[in-house]
């Protein structure tokens, strides 16, 4: 197995052992990910243990058809931050296409939603 593929599956495998210990069932319609829990994940573990990131992608692995909808203020920062999370998700073994980026969060906060269908 290439080195890549191998990190690849270190990755995923970490991300789902983070999820065995978390509630997939809880509701989490708007998960809030606020920029204190976000500033202190700069490694894969870090990131896999930000909860409310663990409890939506339980909830989205849970649902084959769902997509994650981050939603993130308009500006500079916040598109950045989006961007940021999107890409740790992807690394991680969450396929972009179930990724979703939308410039509305009613805050600067970043706010996280499994959704069965999008409608613009």
């Amino acid at each position: 197995m290439p080195a890549g593929s191998r990190r690849f599956t270190a990755l995923l495998c970490l991300l789902l052992a983070q999820l065995s210990g978390c509630a997939a069932n809880k509701p989490v319609d708007d998960t809030v990910l606020d920029a204190e829990r976000w500033r202190h994940a700069v490694t894969a573990g870090d990131v896999t243990s930000v909860e409310p990131l663990r409890l939506v992608v339980a909830r989205l692995v849970a649902q084959p058809e769902a997509a994650l909808l981050i939603s993130h203020a308009a500006g500079p920062e916040g598109v950045e931050w989006a961007g940021q999370v999107r890409r740790w998700l992807v690394a991680l073994g969450v396929a972009s296409a179930r990724i979703l980026l939308r410039p509305d969060s009613p805050d600067n906060n970043i706010h996280l939603a499994v959704i069965m269908e999008v409608k613009e």
